[in-house]
């Protein structure tokens, strides 16, 4: 049955050719979504503490960095 599902990617398809012709509205709503999708799992999934004492170093110099 090769051709079970092609009206529905058929649909998938044409919906995702006329998203992607907008680029700016393309790449905000992806990074969008993974942002909301992040928030979501940060109950399941929290902010990772350090646990090596190389990761220490790693989080000073970003944290100077940010702030010149």
């Amino acid at each position: 049955m090769p051709l079970a599902g092609d009206g529905v990617f058929s649909v998938i398809g044409t919906f995702g050719a006329r998203f992607a012709k907008r680029k700016r509205v393309a790449i905000f709503s992806v990074a969008g979504i993974a942002l909301l999708l992040r928030i979501g799992l940060l109950w399941f999934a929290p902010v990772p503490v350090p646990e090596a004492h190389d990761a220490f170093s790693y989080l000073l110099a970003a944290d100077t960095f940010v702030h010149g």
